[in-house]
């Protein structure tokens, strides 16, 4: 079973996620927009370094900061299906393996969705929360699980 409406809507590597692998972005409830607050979330600034003496109150920090962006990780829940148990279990796997051996093999990906201006290149660093929405053995066999992933250089 093919949902038209969801074809397009994220892309990693160039490749249509739903079109490949009938995996796309979710949530748990209705109401959420947890992908893209996670998304969206500016990354902390890295910290100076401060100079702490004893004998003086507090600590002296440069004149000019410099802020720059630190490092950040973050949350996508997925969703897959599939036509029966082996289809299902074949989007399912290959599209893990996509996630983990990136482009060419180097482990990067570019995610990027229609409604976004940016791409975000991260790597994946953790798979966690799996979980069944329909019976292995049903003709529309579905799972939700979560990526965490992590992003060198944030853009915000």
């Amino acid at each position: 079973m093919i949902y038209e409406e969801l074809k397009g809507l994220i892309t990693i590597n160039s490749i249509d996620i739903y079109s490949q692998y009938h995996a796309f972005l979710c949530e748990s409830k209705d109401s959420e927009f947890t992908n893209y607050e996670a998304l969206l979330k500016p990354s902390a600034t890295k910290t100076n370094t401060a100079v702490n003496i004893r004998e003086k109150a507090g600590e002296d920090l440069p004149s000019d900061l410099q802020p720059q962006n630190d490092a950040r990780d973050f949350v996508l829940f997925f969703a897959i299906h599939g036509d029966g148990e082996s289809d299902f279990y074949t989007k399912y796997t290959n599209f893990i393996s996509f996630l983990k051996a990136g482009l060419n093999g180097t482990g990067w990906l570019d995610i990027k969705l229609t409604d976004l201006p940016t791409a975000f290149h991260v790597h994946v660093k953790d798979c966690s929360d799996y979980k069944n929405l329909t019976a292995i053995d049903v003709d529309l066999v579905a799972a939700q699980f979560k990526i965490t992933f992590h992003e060198p250089k944030p853009f915000i």
